[in-house]
């Protein structure tokens, strides 16, 4: 299975600290966070990734070179514009995440309970950008910080 990479924002919220590189690209420890993102991945054996650049995607693309496919935005397609635009290089199922989200998850065990489209989510804190009915998510708004869940990084 592929694990879709959303690569393609700017760190303007980060500021200096981002040195004009792509959000997912600021050092961590010395190391591209991205990098850390896809280790998270190939500690749960997942080796196949697509990386969907914007901002900057050279970046990206120099530091990892052909290991990896890449899908490129020439303009900002948000979210679910960069997925329909590598959706050729996907399959019908894959995982998403964000190059700028690392959690350490149980994958595995994600992917082998669901079978249909899934949004990982937990209840919000102090944010939310997800509703679900029963099982179901029936709104995803970024827009909309005051829904009673928030996605937990990947899908």
């Amino acid at each position: 299975m592929k694990v879709a990479i959303l690569a393609g924002g700017l760190g303007t919220r980060l500021g200096p600290e981002a040195k004009g590189l792509p959000k997912s690209m600021v050092p961590i420890g010395g190391r591209p966070f991205l990098e850390l993102v896809i280790e998270s991945f190939q500690e749960r054996g997942f080796e196949q990734f697509v990386l969907l650049t914007g901002f900057r995607g050279e970046v990206i693309g120099k530091y990892f070179g052909p290991r990896f496919e890449y899908s490129r935005e020439s303009t900002p397609l948000g979210t679910g514009g960069a997925i329909r635009e590598a959706r050729h290089l996907l399959g019908p199922r894959f995982l998403m995440t964000y190059g700028d989200v690392l959690r350490r998850f149980d994958y595995d065990r994600f992917v082998r309970a669901h079978d249909e489209l899934c949004l990982a989510v937990y209840p919000r804190i102090s944010i939310g950008n997800t509703e679900i009915e029963a099982d179901r998510v029936i709104r995803f708004d970024k827009r909309a910080p005051k829904l009673p869940y928030i996605d937990a990084g990947f899908s």
